[in-house]
């Protein structure tokens, strides 16, 4: 994991042992799924194609919503509809996990 990496816009990091780029989350929504049309793009055949959206707004907040996928969305372990994002907290989507990073 790439936890001290220093990082300007809110930010994905995948929990598995080879080491990624960041997934920085835009301003705005975005599709997250395997969908070609989907802004955060995750091949995986535990991802549903429109699996959830993740929304970044102006004022700083951050949240995930479940886009009714068979496989769910989980928020620190606990299966969530939607749910808001903070610093480290682990989000799961399928079978791929990340640490939520917030710039300081």
């Amino acid at each position: 994991m790439i936890a001290s990496q220093s990082i300007g816009t809110p930010a994905l990091i995948r929990d598995d042992a080879a080491p990624q780029a960041p997934i920085e989350i835009p301003l705005g929504w975005s599709r997250v799924g395997r969908s070609p049309m989907a802004e955060i793009r995750l091949n995986h055949p535990s991802v549903s194609r429109r699996h959830a959206m993740m929304v970044r707004t102006e004022d700083g907040r951050l949240r995930v919503i479940d886009d009714r996928s068979l496989t769910g969305v989980y928020l620190n372990g606990k299966r969530v509809r939607w749910g808001e994002l903070a610093d480290g907290d682990q989000l799961s989507v399928g079978e791929i996990s990340f640490t939520v990073r917030r710039p300081d």
